[in-house]
């Protein structure tokens, strides 16, 4: 499969061993909350459960969040609880599209978040992407909004998540990226809309679930999740700009928000996320792509209790799981996509972390999914 760079590779979404799920951050960054995030992404979550039979309570606490009001516009979850919280949702009342079924609520909602209220602003669409990509951290530190140029006639804008060990994020993932899909169709009044969706993880509904809600037939198995656009529909103008409010809004933004940068080993994560098993996934590689001496990036993440193999382990790790227990590749695939020289190596990586062998976690996860019980 070619990937937007050209290059063939796949990438997963992060699925941890269940009774990880609430792993703690490495040694160090113990009690940080770089994962909060100050936009809306629960907004109308009682409504849609209910809608569907269920009870928000019940699944608030299930989750952890017993006694959370969604509803309040200063409660600002991390994106731990969201994820986690959605996957919940999902399962429990039988919804694979629970995260796309919420995006679709939420747009055209009155904008609560910083981001929000400024993106509605500026002056044109490419602007307003622009103020993302540059004020990410007004979003969450736990989450990275990028742009690449992909030939001279489209824009990729990316969006990855930074942490680990909060086991599938399916439906997190696809509710923020239809979100940004009708954001941008909302703010021009039907002139941009994503040319083309991008995911890592496979397919968790029927197809047609999918172009019906973007509109395109996504891509899956990526090694990026994001939008594409094309450079045309970044000219276009936003319906209701307003330059001296947006300028304004955005030194309000900077004065508030004065950490601006995640974590090191957050950043180092997002950047192996991108290389590994394109045969560039090195230390100096991530260094260079986080603009760091490479001395500083193995200092830093000493400091937060961790190394960049660790990182990188962690992530093969996640990646593994997910490539056994949800997809049907093969092995010798799997570990070329892990950046694994051999797949005996894989094996034996799979049997240190999760006392098992590839085929055991395959078959387990078969056996999962045929029981009755789910």
């Amino acid at each position: 499969m070619l990937d937007y760079f050209g290059q063939r590779c796949f990438r997963s979404t992060m699925v941890r061993n269940p009774d990880n799920s609430n792993r703690p951050p490495p040694p160090g960054v113990a009690g940080e909350s770089y994962d909060v995030i100050h936009t809306s992404l629960l907004q109308n979550f009682p409504q849609l459960v209910e809608e569907l039979g269920g009870d928000p309570g019940k699944l608030l606490a299930t989750a952890g969040l017993a006694g959370l009001d969604v509803s309040m516009a200063r409660v600002e979850p991390t994106y731990r609880q969201l994820v986690n919280l959605l996957e919940i949702a999902s399962r429990e009342l039988d919804c694979l599209d629970f995260g796309m079924r919420l995006a679709r609520l939420q747009a055209g909602e009155k904008q609560r978040s910083p981001i929000g209220k400024i993106m509605r602003t500026a002056a044109t669409y490419g602007d307003a992407l622009q103020f993302v990509t540059t004020h990410n951290y007004a979003h969450s530190l736990a989450a990275r909004i990028w742009q690449h140029p992909v030939d001279q006639d489209f824009v990729f804008v990316g969006h990855d998540i930074l942490i680990d060990g909060i086991g599938q994020r399916m439906q997190a993932v696809e509710q923020m990226l239809l979100l940004g899909h009708l954001g941008a169709v909302e703010l021009t009044s039907g002139r941009v809309r994503a040319r083309q969706v991008y995911f890592r993880h496979q397919p968790v509904s029927e197809l047609r679930c999918y172009v019906r809600y973007f509109g395109v037939e996504p891509r899956f198995g990526q090694n990026a999740e994001g939008l594409l656009f094309h450079r045309s529909d970044l000219t276009h103008a936003i319906t209701h700009p307003d330059r001296r409010a947006h300028e304004a809004m955005i030194r309000r933004i900077e004065q508030r928000f004065t950490r601006r940068r995640p974590p090191t080993h957050a950043e180092v994560r997002g950047a192996i996320l991108r290389l590994l098993g394109t045969g560039l996934c090195d230390n100096q590689r991530v260094a260079s792509d986080l603009q760091l001496n490479l001395r500083t990036l193995h200092r830093r993440l000493t400091a937060e209790g961790t190394s960049f193999q660790r990182v990188k382990d962690e992530v093969r790790r996640d990646m593994l799981l997910y490539c056994l227990q949800q997809t049907e590749l093969k092995f010798s695939e799997i570990s070329e996509q892990l950046g694994f020289y051999e797949q005996a190596v894989l094996t034996r990586k799979c049997r240190l972390w999760f006392k098992a062998s590839p085929t055991q976690i395959r078959q387990g996860a078969k056996l999962e999914k045929a029981s009755p019980a789910n």
